[in-house]
């Protein structure tokens, strides 16, 4: 094997590696389920798409307000030099406690863009299909198939099918290992 074909294979491996990581974080959120197909688990995982985009705002909104709390420990610690000791330590554990909650909902605000740059480097990849729209409207825009088919005057089956084939590609992007496994 040369150098280009092991850093292929390696590449390849982080890849998996990568997926595999995301998936099992999907799985302990709850926004997939291990037991569903991965059709079924694509289509959670685009209803799941605005909210993990909302619930990074929340996470945002907490961290402020601890920031908030931690500022005005400091402030009343640094006012009463004269705290007891007993107090000071209060404030020392408070302060920690804070600073790893901070971290905690930091490392989430990284995990959760992981996921929406995962998803977005994947439907960037279909954007040209010419039913894309589809995905968006039914998914992001939460607009009901049965409307669309109306707006577009055809039968609401052809409305589903064109999202189903969409549903197929952006699976086989997003879950390639899963995919393999699931036809093989």
């Amino acid at each position: 094997m040369d150098k280009k074909e092991d850093f292929k294979a390696a590449n390849n491996n982080l890849k998996k590696e990568i997926i595999d990581i995301v998936l099992n974080e999907l799985i302990r959120r709850k926004i997939i389920k291990k037991g569903n197909s991965i059709f079924d688990n694509t289509k959670e995982l685009l209803k799941s798409y605005n909210k993990l985009k909302y619930s990074k705002k929340g996470i945002q909104k907490q961290i402020k307000n601890l920031v908030n709390s931690k500022d005005s420990l400091d402030m009343k610690a640094s006012l009463s030099s004269s705290l007891a000791f007993d107090k000071e330590i209060d404030v020392k554990k408070n302060l920690d406690t804070i600073n790893l909650r901070i971290l905690d909902l930091e490392q989430e605000i990284i995990k959760i863009d992981c996921f929406i740059d995962f998803i977005d480097n994947v439907l960037n990849k279909i954007k040209d299909n010419p039913d894309y729209e589809l995905i968006e409207r039914v998914y992001f825009q939460n607009e009901n198939p049965k409307d669309i088919a109306i707006e577009k005057e055809c039968d609401d089956a052809t409305i589903y099918r064109k999202i189903n084939r969409l549903v197929d590609e952006i699976k086989i992007l997003l879950f390639p290992g899963k995919f393999v496994d699931e036809i093989s």
